[in-house]
């Protein structure tokens, strides 16, 4: 049985920033097949955020169910994310190798630095 684990990753004191617009993930590239989320059947989508804390900036992708994105979610703003979890593990498809990515159940718009 493949190893997975998730890390809820705590958000407090850290600034979320989308930088890469969100756009289905592809869960088949052959057939062009878009992943679903496995607890509500919902669409996924990949958002591109940069977490700042302390000067220091970290790109990630982030992967969440359609419904839980705003629709006019654009690049430069700031968000906060709900159920962020760092998950990781190996695969189970036989090649044994090893894989990561974050998930959010919502990302909701949040005062920039602006307002």
């Amino acid at each position: 049985m493949p190893q997975k684990r998730a890390i809820p990753f705590d958000t407090s004191g850290v600034e979320l920033t989308c930088v890469v617009a969100p756009r289905p993930k592809i869960k088949n590239f052959q057939s062009g097949e878009v992943d679903t989320d496995r607890e509500t059947g919902a669409t996924l989508v990949m958002v591109g955020l940069v977490a700042t804390l302390n000067g220091r900036a970290d790109m990630f992708t982030v992967s969440v169910p359609e419904p839980g994105v705003p629709a006019d979610l654009r690049v430069g703003q700031v968000v906060k994310a709900t159920g962020l979890v760092y998950r990781h593990g190996v695969s189970d498809k036989g090649d044994k190798r090893p894989w990561e990515m974050f998930t959010a159940r919502v990302l909701t718009p949040a005062p920039g630095p602006e307002g």
